[in-house]
Protein backbone atom coordinates (compact mmCIF):
# COMPACT_ATOMS: atom_id res chain seq x y z
CA UNK A 1 0.00 0.00 0.00
CA UNK A 2 1.46 3.37 -1.07
CA UNK A 3 2.07 5.73 1.82
CA UNK A 4 1.91 8.91 -0.24
CA UNK A 5 -0.96 11.01 1.10
CA UNK A 6 -3.04 13.84 -0.37
CA UNK A 7 -4.70 16.21 2.10
CA UNK A 8 -8.16 17.75 2.10
CA UNK A 9 -9.40 20.48 4.44
CA UNK A 10 -13.13 21.02 4.98
CA UNK A 11 -13.52 24.81 5.01
CA UNK A 12 -16.91 25.46 3.42
CA UNK A 13 -18.99 25.89 6.57
CA UNK A 14 -20.83 29.13 7.29
CA UNK A 15 -19.59 29.46 10.87
CA UNK A 16 -23.08 30.38 12.06
CA UNK A 17 -22.30 29.34 15.65
CA UNK A 18 -19.55 31.96 15.67
CA UNK A 19 -22.14 34.71 15.15
CA UNK A 20 -20.54 38.01 14.04
CA UNK A 21 -17.07 36.43 13.78
CA UNK A 22 -18.44 34.00 11.20
CA UNK A 23 -19.87 36.85 9.18
CA UNK A 24 -16.53 38.67 8.99
CA UNK A 25 -14.28 35.85 7.88
CA UNK A 26 -14.37 32.10 7.20
CA UNK A 27 -13.54 29.80 10.11
CA UNK A 28 -10.30 28.69 8.46
CA UNK A 29 -8.93 32.24 8.71
CA UNK A 30 -9.61 32.81 12.39
CA UNK A 31 -6.46 33.72 14.28
CA UNK A 32 -4.61 31.16 16.34
CA UNK A 33 -1.38 32.15 18.04
CA UNK A 34 0.66 33.92 15.35
CA UNK A 35 -1.23 32.54 12.37
CA UNK A 36 -4.57 31.13 11.26
CA UNK A 37 -6.21 27.75 11.70
CA UNK A 38 -5.63 27.10 8.00
CA UNK A 39 -1.91 27.84 8.31
CA UNK A 40 -1.68 25.62 11.38
CA UNK A 41 -3.29 22.67 9.57
CA UNK A 42 -1.23 23.13 6.41
CA UNK A 43 1.97 23.09 8.46
CA UNK A 44 0.85 19.85 10.10
CA UNK A 45 0.24 18.42 6.63
CA UNK A 46 3.70 19.48 5.44
CA UNK A 47 5.29 17.83 8.47
CA UNK A 48 3.54 14.61 7.45
CA UNK A 49 5.03 14.88 3.96
CA UNK A 50 1.85 16.00 2.21
CA UNK A 51 2.51 18.15 -0.86
CA UNK A 52 -0.95 18.42 -2.44
CA UNK A 53 -4.04 19.75 -0.65
CA UNK A 54 -7.66 20.25 -1.71
CA UNK A 55 -9.81 22.79 0.14
CA UNK A 56 -13.58 22.94 -0.30
CA UNK A 57 -15.03 26.45 -0.36
CA UNK A 58 -18.43 28.07 0.08
CA UNK A 59 -18.88 30.80 2.70
CA UNK A 60 -16.42 33.67 2.01
CA UNK A 61 -14.32 31.27 -0.02
CA UNK A 62 -12.75 34.13 -1.99
CA UNK A 63 -11.06 35.30 1.21
CA UNK A 64 -9.40 31.92 1.62
CA UNK A 65 -8.18 32.04 -1.98
CA UNK A 66 -6.78 35.57 -1.48
CA UNK A 67 -5.09 34.61 1.78
CA UNK A 68 -3.36 31.63 0.23
CA UNK A 69 -2.26 33.64 -2.79
CA UNK A 70 -0.74 36.25 -0.48
CA UNK A 71 1.19 33.49 1.28
CA UNK A 72 2.31 31.65 -1.86
CA UNK A 73 0.13 28.67 -0.86
CA UNK A 74 2.67 28.01 1.91
CA UNK A 75 4.77 26.37 -0.82
CA UNK A 76 2.23 23.61 -1.40
CA UNK A 77 0.04 22.61 -4.34
CA UNK A 78 -3.44 23.75 -3.35
CA UNK A 79 -6.61 23.16 -5.37
CA UNK A 80 -10.14 24.36 -4.61
CA UNK A 81 -13.49 22.60 -4.78
CA UNK A 82 -16.21 25.27 -4.80
CA UNK A 83 -19.67 24.36 -3.55
CA UNK A 84 -22.70 26.39 -4.64
CA UNK A 85 -24.62 24.80 -1.77
CA UNK A 86 -23.21 22.95 1.21
CA UNK A 87 -22.97 19.24 0.42
CA UNK A 88 -22.15 17.62 3.75
CA UNK A 89 -18.84 15.86 4.34
CA UNK A 90 -19.65 12.96 2.03
CA UNK A 91 -20.96 15.22 -0.72
CA UNK A 92 -17.93 17.49 -0.42
CA UNK A 93 -15.63 14.53 -0.89
CA UNK A 94 -17.61 13.25 -3.88
CA UNK A 95 -17.56 16.64 -5.62
CA UNK A 96 -13.83 17.11 -5.03
CA UNK A 97 -12.92 13.57 -6.14
CA UNK A 98 -11.72 14.54 -9.66
CA UNK A 99 -9.07 16.72 -8.00
CA UNK A 100 -7.49 13.79 -6.15
CA UNK A 101 -8.66 10.71 -8.07
CA UNK A 102 -5.05 9.52 -8.33
CA UNK A 103 -4.59 9.52 -4.55
CA UNK A 104 -3.90 6.20 -2.84
CA UNK A 105 -4.73 7.74 0.54
CA UNK A 106 -6.49 10.95 1.59
CA UNK A 107 -6.18 12.74 4.93
CA UNK A 108 -9.45 14.57 5.59
CA UNK A 109 -9.33 17.27 8.29
CA UNK A 110 -11.91 19.80 9.50
CA UNK A 111 -10.72 23.41 9.50
CA UNK A 112 -12.29 24.28 12.86
CA UNK A 113 -10.51 21.93 15.22
CA UNK A 114 -7.32 22.40 17.18
CA UNK A 115 -5.46 19.35 18.36
CA UNK A 116 -1.99 18.54 19.62
CA UNK A 117 -2.37 14.90 18.60
CA UNK A 118 0.47 13.75 16.36
CA UNK A 119 -1.16 12.65 13.09
CA UNK A 120 1.90 10.52 12.40
CA UNK A 121 0.44 8.04 14.90
CA UNK A 122 -2.82 7.90 12.94
CA UNK A 123 -0.82 7.27 9.78
CA UNK A 124 1.11 4.41 11.39
CA UNK A 125 -2.14 2.84 12.63
CA UNK A 126 -3.74 3.13 9.19
CA UNK A 127 -0.95 1.49 7.23
CA UNK A 128 0.20 -1.09 9.78
CA UNK A 129 -3.36 -2.47 10.03
CA UNK A 130 -4.17 -2.14 6.31
CA UNK A 131 -7.33 -0.17 7.13
CA UNK A 132 -9.59 1.20 4.43
CA UNK A 133 -10.49 4.09 6.75
CA UNK A 134 -8.97 5.09 10.08
CA UNK A 135 -10.96 7.55 12.19
CA UNK A 136 -9.40 9.57 15.01
CA UNK A 137 -11.69 9.22 18.03
CA UNK A 138 -11.63 10.03 21.72
CA UNK A 139 -13.48 9.12 24.91
CA UNK A 140 -15.21 12.43 25.64
CA UNK A 141 -18.63 14.04 25.83
CA UNK A 142 -20.20 14.62 22.44
CA UNK A 143 -23.61 15.10 20.90
CA UNK A 144 -23.06 12.39 18.30
CA UNK A 145 -21.00 9.30 18.97
CA UNK A 146 -19.44 6.68 16.74
CA UNK A 147 -19.86 3.08 17.90
CA UNK A 148 -17.08 0.49 17.66
CA UNK A 149 -16.96 -3.20 18.52
CA UNK A 150 -14.27 -4.77 20.72
CA UNK A 151 -11.78 -4.71 17.83
CA UNK A 152 -12.42 -0.97 17.26
CA UNK A 153 -14.22 -1.62 13.98
CA UNK A 154 -16.99 0.86 13.14
CA UNK A 155 -20.51 -0.55 13.53
CA UNK A 156 -22.74 2.53 13.88
CA UNK A 157 -23.49 5.95 15.29
CA UNK A 158 -25.78 7.44 17.90
CA UNK A 159 -27.10 10.99 18.43
CA UNK A 160 -27.90 11.59 22.08
CA UNK A 161 -30.00 14.72 21.52
CA UNK A 162 -32.24 13.49 18.70
CA UNK A 163 -32.13 9.83 19.77
CA UNK A 164 -31.44 8.90 16.15
CA UNK A 165 -29.04 6.03 15.58
CA UNK A 166 -27.87 3.59 12.94
CA UNK A 167 -26.15 0.27 13.56
CA UNK A 168 -25.11 -2.51 11.20
CA UNK A 169 -24.53 -5.01 14.00
CA UNK A 170 -26.11 -5.81 17.37
CA UNK A 171 -22.86 -6.80 19.12
CA UNK A 172 -21.71 -4.94 22.24
CA UNK A 173 -20.01 -1.65 21.49
CA UNK A 174 -18.19 1.35 22.93
CA UNK A 175 -19.02 4.97 22.09
CA UNK A 176 -16.40 7.55 21.12
CA UNK A 177 -16.47 11.20 20.10
CA UNK A 178 -15.22 11.72 16.54
CA UNK A 179 -12.18 13.98 16.30
CA UNK A 180 -12.72 15.06 12.66
CA UNK A 181 -9.59 13.48 11.16
CA UNK A 182 -9.85 10.53 8.75
CA UNK A 183 -7.33 8.62 6.66
CA UNK A 184 -9.19 7.17 3.67
CA UNK A 185 -7.96 4.59 1.16
CA UNK A 186 -8.48 4.73 -2.59
CA UNK A 187 -11.00 1.91 -2.36
CA UNK A 188 -13.34 4.01 -0.21
CA UNK A 189 -12.69 7.19 -2.18
CA UNK A 190 -13.87 5.42 -5.32
CA UNK A 191 -16.94 4.12 -3.47
CA UNK A 192 -17.84 7.65 -2.35
CA UNK A 193 -17.26 9.07 -5.84
CA UNK A 194 -20.04 6.77 -7.12
CA UNK A 195 -22.43 7.34 -4.22
CA UNK A 196 -25.99 7.93 -5.52
CA UNK A 197 -26.65 11.09 -3.47
CA UNK A 198 -25.03 14.50 -3.92
CA UNK A 199 -25.47 15.78 -0.35
CA UNK A 200 -24.80 13.16 2.30
CA UNK A 201 -23.06 12.24 5.53
CA UNK A 202 -19.74 10.49 5.13
CA UNK A 203 -20.51 8.27 8.11
CA UNK A 204 -23.64 7.08 6.29
CA UNK A 205 -21.43 6.25 3.31
CA UNK A 206 -18.92 4.45 5.51
CA UNK A 207 -21.63 2.24 6.98
CA UNK A 208 -22.83 1.46 3.48
CA UNK A 209 -19.30 0.55 2.40
CA UNK A 210 -18.98 -1.90 5.29
CA UNK A 211 -21.43 -4.19 3.53
CA UNK A 212 -18.70 -4.72 0.94
CA UNK A 213 -16.29 -6.10 3.50
CA UNK A 214 -14.05 -3.06 3.96
CA UNK A 215 -12.18 -2.32 7.19
CA UNK A 216 -13.11 0.95 8.91
CA UNK A 217 -11.49 1.34 12.30
CA UNK A 218 -11.23 3.88 15.07
CA UNK A 219 -7.97 5.03 16.62
CA UNK A 220 -8.23 6.38 20.16
CA UNK A 221 -6.16 9.56 20.52
CA UNK A 222 -6.71 9.20 24.29
CA UNK A 223 -5.86 12.32 26.32
CA UNK A 224 -4.42 14.34 23.42
CA UNK A 225 -5.52 17.97 23.59
CA UNK A 226 -8.44 18.46 21.19
CA UNK A 227 -10.92 21.34 20.81
CA UNK A 228 -13.79 22.01 18.44
CA UNK A 229 -13.71 25.81 18.09
CA UNK A 230 -17.11 26.20 16.49
CA UNK A 231 -18.34 28.81 19.00
CA UNK A 232 -16.98 32.13 20.21
CA UNK A 233 -16.77 30.80 23.75
CA UNK A 234 -14.66 27.79 22.76
CA UNK A 235 -12.43 29.92 20.55
CA UNK A 236 -11.81 32.41 23.37
CA UNK A 237 -11.06 29.62 25.84
CA UNK A 238 -8.54 28.07 23.46
CA UNK A 239 -6.80 31.39 22.80
CA UNK A 240 -6.64 32.13 26.53
CA UNK A 241 -5.18 28.70 27.31
CA UNK A 242 -2.54 28.98 24.59
CA UNK A 243 -1.62 32.52 25.72
CA UNK A 244 -1.26 31.35 29.32
CA UNK A 245 0.95 28.46 28.25
CA UNK A 246 3.15 30.83 26.28
CA UNK A 247 3.41 33.18 29.27
CA UNK A 248 4.49 30.35 31.57
CA UNK A 249 6.97 28.83 29.12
Amino acid sequence: MSKEIVGMILAAGKGSRLKDLGLEKPKALLKLRDGTFLEYILKKFKKLGIKKVIINLHHLGNKIEEYLKENNNFDMEILFSKEEILLGTGGALKKAYPLFSEAKTLLLHNCDIYTEFDIENLKKEHFSNANDVTLAVQKRDSRRYLAFNSRMNLIGWKDNLSNHEQFISDVSYSLYGFSCMHLISQRILEFISKYPDENFSIIKAYLGALKGGVKISGYDIKSSYWVDVGTQEKLKKLRDELSERKRLS
